[in-house]
C-alpha cells in the first residue's frame, strides 16, 4: 500500500497479531478506500513485518477474468476475494499461513462512528460511484454459503471483520467483529 504518513495512526500490535495470527501478509478491504489505505499504512509501519495489499495488487496470481468497465471496481474486488480463497486453499494444503482479508466494518472518523449499513450491503447498486462494499459483502456471503464444505472452512478462516477502536489520540486497536461466526457452527 502507498506510504502516506500524513493520515497514519498507531496500532496496538497485540490486537493486530491476534487477528492476523502468524500471517505476514494481509489484504485490506472496508467501507472507505482512503481509510483502507490508512489501515494498510499503519499496519506496515507497526514494525512487525506484515505486508499489506488491496484489491488491485495481490501477492499471488489472481484467477483470470475479463475486465468490464460497466461493472467498475466491483468485478475486480469480487475477483480478488475469490482468488484469495483459492490461494488460501492451496496454502492450507501446503501447510503455509493463510492470507487473511481484513474487512473494516466500523471505525471512528472525527469522533463519529462509521459502520456497515447492512441494508445497503444486502442490495445491489448500479451507480458506479457507490461504495463497493455491498458487492464485496455479498461475494463473501455467497462464498461461505454456497461452496463445498472444504472451501467454506477456508473462507471462514480467511475473512476477518474488524472494527478500529480508538484507545487514545491517534492510538487504535483492532477488534474482531466476526458476523459469520455462527456459520462455523452449522
Amino acid at each position: 500500500m502507498r506510504n502516506n504518513t500524513k493520515h497514519m495512526f498507531k496500532l496496538d500490535i497485540e490486537s493486530l497479531e491476534q487477528i492476523c495470527g502468524n500471517s505476514k501478509e494481509v489484504i485490506i478491504f472496508g467501507l472507505n478506500y482512503k481509510h483502507n489505505e490508512e489501515i494498510g499504512c499503519s499496519i506496515s509501519q507497526a514494525g512487525i513485518g506484515i505486508r499489506t495489499f488491496k484489491y488491485d495488487i495481490l501477492p499471488f496470481k489472481r484467477i483470470n477474468y475479463e475486465y468490464d468497465s460497466s461493472k467498475g471496481l466491483k468485478r475486480i474486488c469480487k475477483n480478488a476475494i475469490t482468488s484469495l480463497v483459492f490461494e488460501n486453499y492451496k496454502r492450507v494444503k501446503e501447510n503455509q499461513p493463510i492470507i487473511p482479508l481484513l474487512f473494516c466494518i466500523a471505525y471512528e472518523n472525527e469522533d463519529k462512528l462509521i459502520t456497515l449499513d447492512s441494508e445497503k450491503a444486502a442490495t445491489s447498486h448500479s451507480n458506479l460511484m457507490d461504495n463497493v462494499s455491498d458487492a464485496e459483502i455479498r461475494r463473501i456471503y455467497k462464498t461461505i454459503s454456497e461452496m463445498n464444505p472444504e472451501i467454506i472452512n477456508i473462507a471462514l478462516l480467511t475473512f476477518k471483520f474488524i472494527q478500529q477502536v480508538k484507545v487514545d489520540d491517534n492510538f487504535y486497536k483492532l477488534a474482531g467483529k466476526f458476523f459469520l461466526e455462527e456459520k462455523k457452527n452449522e
